[in-house]
């Protein structure tokens, strides 16, 4: 069988991926999978729209915005995993979400489920959009560290960071399962034209990493 190449990226390779990698099942597929971590969000949009990458597993929110707001076409292929495990965080001196009102807090670049949930949390308890402010910073490493410098007082991080900062003294201020709960945080997209013209490779993949999930 010859093997096909397929050019992949997303902010962290999920456990289905990462089996089905180390175990062959993309092989057995005749697949060479190749994944490049995306760091950054408005390349990551850019690559995608330029066809840098066949296909990327993240979320989906990211491909509805381009969908309405850009006039892209693509398509959403595999739901890989539910439910954001992240929390906002806050500062020592940062105790409740109220005292969040005047100061400023850590943002993404571009379209983000970060910002959505914290806009979410946020409204929830009755903090309106004007009453903070917003220093887009980038990713959880880059949020994680504008937090700890001070820079702002309340980042939106993943596991990897919250529990660091937990460990130095930060306070949990809300988790965003609690607002948005199921969300699809994890999910296969790719530009429609893609999958039509390859229809048989991406029924593979999605074949091979369900069998990774499993």
């Amino acid at each position: 069988m010859a093997t096909d190449r397929i050019l992949t990226t997303g902010y962290q390779m999920q456990p289905g991926f990462v089996a089905a990698q180390r175990l062959g099942y993309f092989a057995d597929e005749g697949l060479d999978v190749v994944f490049e971590v995306a760091t950054h969000a408005p390349t990551h949009n850019r690559g995608m729209a330029e066809g840098r990458w066949d296909l990327t597993l993240s979320s989906a929110d990211t491909m509805i915005a381009r969908n309405t707001r850009d006039g892209a076409d693509y398509v959403l292929f595999l739901n890989a995993e539910r439910g954001l495990d992240v929390k906002l965080i806050g500062a020592p001196a940062i105790r409740t979400l109220s005292d969040l009102r005047g100061r400023t807090l850590a943002g993404d670049p571009g379209d983000s489920n970060y910002d959505l949930h914290r806009r979410k949390i946020l409204r929830d308890h009755g903090i309106r959009e004007d009453e903070y402010q917003i220093e887009i910073v980038g990713s959880s490493p880059a949020r994680c560290e504008a937090l700890r410098a001070g820079r702002v007082v309340a980042a939106m991080l993943t596991p990897q960071y919250y529990t660091r900062a937990l460990a130095q003294g930060f306070h949990v201020l809300a988790d965003a399962a609690d607002h948005v709960p199921e969300y699809p945080v994890c999910s296969g997209w790719t530009r429609r034209a893609w999958a039509e013209a390859h229809r048989d490779q991406l029924v593979r993949f999605i074949r091979a990493f369900a069998r990774g999930s499993d």
